[in-house]
């Protein structure tokens, strides 16, 4: 048999027991999670921000808060761009961007206008910004403890932290031997209490490692701040390319993805944990694009589409590692329960229909900490836009964000 033949046949057999990881029942299904309640949605959801003592509904005309057994609406503003919540749901930016008044038609105002979901009906404070034709919608990072924000725009690699009256405290660029470049990347990400931030930031847009670009390699750099923005430390990353990077809830675990791809196709890719000294703890050569920490920081999922791995940052080892198979669809979302590192993720089809796209037979697969499925919640047939899931509440309940509805399922 020709190698190429023998290649192929390895690869249908990897695919075929790779379908079985997430078609199999769990023998404990009646054991582990139970149906609570339900609470349908009188409107089309087109995203779920899915939070322990709140579930957040966005649909086309409102936002809708499910909270201590009430809800609440607020409308969105015109030019309504998106919404930014801090990790915690405690506050939220409301983002839009505003036509202005310029010799290019198309330049905005962005505005920032900072709400608390326990008074949403009430602005804290706003920040204006111009955005001209030529420059990137920043990043914006809401932090948790009194709804301070941090903008970030990669373009230039600079930063902006502002207080909690939306005042700015300082100013910072990454780097002082640079230019602007549209293709650069910029990530950041802060703890619960936000008195860590961690940046992902390049000199220069990536390029493949053997192609005619000056220079290919974009020199990306991990950076830890305090959240009034005084840099720690920082790190050169490995490779030629960074674009994701996740901080722990306490602040002392920083997760950064690092990659190199060449002009023959070859792929170098890889996740780094260091911790608050900036010391390498673990590294794996999985890409991850979404991290989800448990709530006491010990466990982190990193996901890429179609590869799970659960760490113990705590130990600095892998727990398991598992594969979605493509007929199953993409890893969607994710939480590691604070309770004996139960995970929960949400796997779903992906199509684009009328301009985004929309998670095809969405279901949930729980896994203990050997990494053995525990259980298997089917939602064959249903469509949802940006679906979501975390644990919360004092009995560890599961919260699914999907389609028209939330779940609560109780933990057992």
């Amino acid at each position: 048999m020709r190698l190429s033949k023998l290649f192929d046949a390895f690869v249908s057999i990897l695919l075929i027991s790779c379908s079985f990881l997430f078609a199999q029942e769990s023998t404990k299904e009646s054991g582990w999670l139970e149906l609570e309640r339900q609470i349908n949605v009188p409107a089309e959801v087109t995203q779920w921000y899915v939070f322990p003592e709140k579930q957040i509904a966005i649909t086309s005309r409102e936002i809708i808060l499910y909270q201590e057994g009430g809800s609440q609406t607020i409308p969105l503003p015109p030019h309504y761009l998106k919404t930014v919540f801090s990790k915690n749901g405690q506050f939220a930016a409301l983002v839009t961007l505003n036509p202005r008044d310029s010799v290019e038609p198309i330049d905005r105002d962005l505005t920032i206008s900072v709400i608390s979901i326990s008074d949403p009906s009430r602005e804290l404070y706003h920040i204006n910004r111009k955005v001209f034709f030529d420059r990137v919608i920043p990043s914006i990072s809401v932090i948790g403890a009194n709804g301070s924000v941090i903008v970030g725009e990669s373009d230039i690699g600079q930063l902006w932290f502002y207080d909690q009256n939306g005042n700015l405290v300082t100013q910072i660029m990454l780097f002082t031997d640079v230019e602007y470049d549209l293709e650069k990347i910029l990530d950041m990400d802060v703890n619960e209490g936000g008195s860590r931030v961690a940046v992902i930031a390049g000199k220069r847009g990536g390029s493949p490692a053997g192609s005619d670009a000056v220079n290919p390699n974009a020199e990306p750099h991990l950076f830890f701040f305090t959240g009034q923005g005084m840099e720690i430390w920082r790190k050169a990353l490995p490779d030629f390319n960074s674009n994701e990077v996740a901080i722990s809830p306490d602040g002392q675990l920083i997760v950064a993805n690092s990659f190199t791809i060449f002009t023959n196709g070859r792929l170098i890719k890889k996740t780094v944990i260091f911790n608050s000294e900036g010391q390498i703890i673990f590294t794996t050569d999985l890409l991850f694009k979404h991290a989800r920490f448990s709530p006491d920081s010990r466990y982190v999922l990193l996901a890429e589409n179609n590869q799970l791995q659960l760490v113990d940052a705590e130990q600095g080892e892998s727990l398991w590692r598992q594969k979605i198979s493509r007929q199953n669809g993409i890893f969607i979302d994710g939480a590691v329960s604070g309770q004996n590192g139960i995970t929960a993720v949400l796997i779903a089809g992906i199509s684009w229909e009328n301009d985004q796209f929309v998670s095809l037979n969405p279901h949930v697969v729980l896994f203990n900490l050997k990494g053995q499925s525990l259980q298997r919640i089917e939602y064959t047939g249903q469509k949802a836009l940006k679906p979501g899931l975390c644990f919360g509440g004092i009995t560890e309940s599961l919260l699914v964000g999907l389609g028209n509805s939330y779940q609560i399922f109780r933990l057992k």
